[in-house]
C-alpha cells in the first residue's frame, strides 16, 4: 500500500482490539468483534495507525475525536479520498 499522507480520508477494517491481549487472543473470548472505521489520517509508526473522526477550521485545521489502532489488528486500508 502507498504511504498514507497526513488529512487523507481512510476507512479501516478491524479486529475490536479490546479482545486482543499481546499477539494472542484471550482465552474466554467466543466471539471475534469485526469493526470499520473511517476518518482523517493523522500518523502512524511500526505498531500503530491514528485517525480522526471530526475535522474543524478555525485559524488552523484541527482534528478531534481521535482513535488509534494497534496495527496487528488491522485487517485492510482503503484511502477514500486523497487530499
Amino acid at each position: 500500500m502507498k504511504k498514507l499522507k497526513l488529512g487523507q480520508i481512510i476507512k479501516i477494517d478491524w479486529v475490536d482490539q479490546s479482545y486482543y491481549s499481546g499477539p494472542e487472543r484471550l482465552p474466554d473470548v467466543t466471539q471475534v468483534a469485526y469493526g470499520s472505521s473511517v476518518g482523517w489520517f493523522l500518523e502512524e509508526n511500526k505498531n500503530w495507525l491514528t485517525i480522526a473522526s471530526e475535522r474543524f477550521t478555525t485559524d488552523m485545521i484541527a482534528y478531534r475525536h481521535i482513535t488509534t489502532f494497534p496495527k496487528r489488528c488491522i485487517d485492510k486500508i482503503e484511502i477514500i479520498r486523497n487530499l
